[in-house]
């Protein structure tokens, strides 16, 4: 008789880098995993296994946790929408630490961002 086992699936890459968006999105609003569980009608457990990517959350769930995080929920998507040929592991670090930037902060990166392209665009 074989002995089965189960394996845990692996997240995909989708579901690791919205879990990501998820997480960066909560502590930009500075609100605990407990807290976002409860004003969501979800698990502690739950919320720490979408964070992690280990549980892809329905569209009902997304739907709240847009609502309690004050976000749109296409913001849990963007990560694979700028990519560009990069490697998305490069570009999500990139968007997690840009999501825990305040107003100001952007500000003064998208500034920077905006003056090494002209100089880039430039030298072309």
């Amino acid at each position: 008789m074989a002995i089965h086992t189960t394996k845990r699936p692996r997240p995909t890459n989708l579901t690791r880098d919205v879990g990501a968006l998820i997480r960066a999105a909560r502590e930009q609003k500075r609100i605990t995993q407990s807290q976002l569980a409860d004003r969501t009608g979800k698990s502690l457990q739950m919320i720490g296994r979408i964070e992690r990517g280990l549980a892809a959350p329905s569209f009902e769930t997304l739907e709240k946790l847009a609502t309690e995080l004050d976000v749109p929920v296409a913001c849990f998507f963007q990560v694979g929408a700028y990519t560009g040929g990069r490697s998305e592991s490069t570009m999500s670090r990139i968007i997690e630490w840009l999501s825990r930037l305040d107003a100001d902060d952007l500000e003064w990166v998208e500034e920077l961002l905006r003056v090494a392209v002209r100089r880039k665009v430039r030298a072309s």
